[in-house]
């Protein structure tokens, strides 16, 4: 360690000579004095002779970088909430340090004040604020804070207070190089010093004690008043979480903060959406309140309100995938498209690489048949993601959601682009394959198809949809009907597909003469319309009335046909051709069979 000997004030000392890593922060200064030494003193052994002297801790400064604090957060969060769509973010504020976090379950940011009591490091959580989440964003943040501080200190609450922090420094560096550490009593922790991107504390011995700024008083005075509330609903019990806030409000009558934490936990009940904006504007104007505020009014049908609701909280906020993502939340509340496109524009100017607020702009362009628009959101999603795979992800959601909505080869184009990050991919072969069908091109789609039926492995559903289309293509345009009813008898239940694939295997059989198999096929298709949970309701009675007219004619079993009509009226009970159809099977069925 860089140490050596001071001598001031007509007493002996070791001091740190040059600033020395400690995780990731910096320990600028570390200074200890030697007490009850008799002069004159042997300097000749230099620091090493001091190493078994009882000194007494004088000064202590720790340091930290904000980039260096930020890597080191996201070490200790990476995994939480779903797990983080991008590095942690902190920053400095008045009182202490802003922290953002953009994760999977949703996007918050908190800030943690300075509260130091004597030695010991104290913190308050203040200023929450999240979109994406069910319930109360203070959950989250405490998570946040638990996972990276907890095994440092104690939580109570919104308040977190850690270990003394002079012995705590003093014991990891001493010991390990042979120093006893020095005693630490008599200390107290002074303001944060912010140096432009580093922020500083210094502890030191017979200092005046921290005197502490307005809004973390009010902060601790609000963790003081909700801390059984602030537990209970960090537990989980959102009810005894809201009594406590109730019994809070008692006793503190129309205190923003607690009349919002108890509007967060009722948004999730519509039944309570205007008692909790009644709540609300009982203490400030709804619009006060940023997203709570913005769910309740657009609750009542007051999207003006919300819109202003979410235009003042954006005005404050700094980190801007919270910018976001209140926008994108603003998209979900409106009915209007127009606004809901606006809100959207908003948040991808506030985070351009958000990828929630630009998929979902995706989706809307593609329900208004704005292709160009959003290819050019797909393209922004893909250079915004890291990795190959991750690129790949991307490509092949938004090629899904053009294919599904018809726009087959704009879809085949972005499939070939996720090929080229991951060239074996069964998904993205099989949406590449059935575009190329759609284009006139069946011999490289029966190759593709084929291929995706290899890549599919355990993945039932791809390997289904690339029988069945490789069955249909069989059929129409090789005309090979025993080798499409090859295939179609490969295809599963997963994803509703094996209703269609058993009708296609009767009719085949029906054609090829196998009167045998496409009796069986028919029963099989019924059976599997009623085992399916959502049917498409039309094309299922067609082919339950294909089955019946099969029966009726082919092989002359109006049982048969009845069983099959009879599952189809139950899909389609005001279906005239049905009901006809039915009545004919009931006849025969009823009428002697002639001798």
């Amino acid at each position: 360690m860089p140490l050596r000997l001071t001598a001031a004030q007509g007493g002996l000392g070791i001091e740190l000579y040059e600033p020395l890593p400690l995780g990731p922060l910096q320990v600028f200064e570390l200074s200890w004095s030697i007490p009850e030494l008799s002069f004159p003193v042997d300097l000749s052994g230099g620091v090493r002779a001091f190493r078994n002297r009882r000194g007494r801790l004088e000064r202590l400064t720790l340091g930290v970088e904000l980039e260096s604090l930020a890597a080191w957060l996201n070490t200790q969060i990476r995994g939480i909430l779903g797990g983080l769509r991008e590095p942690p973010q902190i920053w400095l504020v008045p009182c202490g340090l802003g922290i953002g976090v953009h994760a999977q379950l949703g996007t918050l940011a908190f800030e943690l004040l300075w509260a130091p009591v004597d030695d010991r490091p104290r913190w308050v959580v203040g200023e929450v604020r999240g979109a994406g989440f069910e319930g109360p964003a203070l959950v989250h943040a405490l998570s946040i804070v638990d996972t990276a501080l907890g095994r440092f200190g104690r939580r109570a609450g919104r308040v977190i207070e850690l270990e003394p922090l002079g012995n705590a420094v003093v014991r990891a560096l001493l010991p390990p190089v042979g120093f006893r550490t020095p005693h630490c009593a008599d200390l107290r922790l002074g303001d944060f010093e912010y140096r432009e991107d580093l922020c500083a504390v210094t502890v030191r011995r017979g200092a005046v004690p921290h005197a502490l700024p307005e809004p973390t008083v009010r902060f601790l005075e609000l963790a003081l008043l909700t801390r059984t509330a602030d537990e209970a609903l960090f537990a989980g019990r959102l009810d005894d979480a809201r009594s406590a806030y109730l019994h809070a409000l008692e006793r503190a009558p129309r205190h923003p903060e607690v009349c919002q934490m108890v509007a967060a936990i009722d948004t999730a009940h519509a039944e309570r959406v205007e008692a909790a904006l009644g709540l609300l504007v009982e203490s400030l104007p709804a619009t006060a309140f940023g997203l709570v505020g913005a769910e309740l009014l657009a609750g009542v049908g007051d999207y003006e309100g919300a819109q202003l609701a979410v235009s003042r909280l954006v005005e404050r906020e700094l980190y801007a995938p919270l910018r976001a993502m209140v926008w994108l939340h603003l998209a979900e509340l409106m009915p209007d498209p127009r606004v809901k496109t606006q809100a959207l524009d908003q948040a991808i100017a506030a985070s351009p690489a958000n990828e929630p607020a630009r998929f979902a702009r995706f989706g809307l362009r593609v329900l208004a048949g704005d292709v160009n628009g959003a290819l050019s959101d797909a393209e922004h999603l893909e250079a915004a993601a890291q990795g190959s795979h991750e690129r790949h992800r991307r490509l092949v959601q938004s090629a899904e959601m053009l294919q599904k909505h018809g726009y087959v080869q704009p879809a085949g184009r972005l499939f070939e682009r996720a090929l080229r990050y991951l060239p074996k991919d069964a998904s993205a072969t099989l949406g590449l394959a059935l575009a190329l069908l759609s284009t006139s091109k069946p011999e490289r789609a029966a190759v593709l198809l084929g291929r995706s039926i290899e890549l599919a492995g355990d993945d039932e559903l791809v390997r289904s949809k690339a029988c069945l289309g490789l069955a249909k293509l069989l059929a129409t345009h090789y005309r090979d009907l025993p080798q499409a009813i090859h295939r179609v008898r490969q295809v599963g239940a997963a994803g509703g597909l094996s209703v269609e694939a058993r009708a296609l295997e009767a009719a085949w059989r029906e054609r090829i003469g196998d009167l045998a198999g496409a009796t069986l096929a028919y029963a099989r298709l019924r059976d599997a319309v009623e085992l399916t949970p959502e049917v498409d309701a039309h094309a299922a009675s067609r082919w339950l009335l294909a089955a019946a007219k099969y029966s009726l004619e082919s092989v002359q079993d109006p049982r048969a046909a009845e069983r099959h009509l009879a599952v189809a009226l139950r899909l389609r009970p005001q279906d005239a051709l049905i009901q006809s159809a039915y009545r004919e099977a009931a006849e025969k069925l009823l009428t002697p069979a002639k001798p």
